[in-house]
């Protein structure tokens, strides 16, 4: 069975119907879906990834992931306090202290 199920190109859900739970674990690892129900269909839960294998698409949704997809780093620095002066690269504070101690 799981053969003729992983051959379809397709691997968005899956849903599995069993009493036994071994079954049931090993049948969902070994399912080639993105999201797969154990005794139930088509419900989502706030967080959980949703999303597919093979020709069902990349990437999940409805899960902190799908922000971040939609977002670009960027790291800023900034220097809190005034560089000190060289002959390179003179303070930018020099001419008003040197204007406040001709006062």
């Amino acid at each position: 069975m799981l053969e003729e199920v992983n051959a379809v190109e397709y691997g968005l859900t899956a849903s599995i119907w069993t009493n036994d739970l071994s079954t049931a674990h090993r049948t969902a690892a070994a399912v080639q879906a993105g999201f797969v129900w154990i005794n139930e269909v088509s419900r989502h839960f706030l967080g959980a990834p949703f999303g597919g294998y093979k020709q069902s698409g990349i990437g999940r949704e409805e899960c902190f992931e799908e922000m971040l997809a939609y977002t670009q780093e960027k790291n800023i620095h900034l220097k809190l306090r005034p560089p000190k002066a060289s002959l390179l690269h003179p303070s930018p504070l020099a001419g008003e202290v040197a204007r406040k101690a001709r006062r």
